[in-house]
């Protein structure tokens, strides 16, 4: 991971965006369903989901 950004979104729930860069070699990542998990202190959140494969990686938006 190269950068992880976090800030609060301007939403009445209270939620945060988090931005993170990965470099390095994705060529094995060939399904699009992915699972996602993040620790924060001692909480821990995982989505799955299905990504959008860009020219340049992957992308999904985790909405509230």
């Amino acid at each position: 991971i190269s950068v992880v950004k976090i800030w609060p979104r301007k939403d009445p729930a209270g939620t945060y965006r988090v931005d993170v860069v990965y470099w390095g070699d994705m060529s094995a990542a060939t399904e699009a369903s992915m699972t996602t998990l993040v620790r924060v202190g001692d909480d821990l959140f995982t989505d799955t989901a299905t990504w959008n494969q860009t020219q340049h990686g992957w992308s999904y938006d985790f909405l509230p």
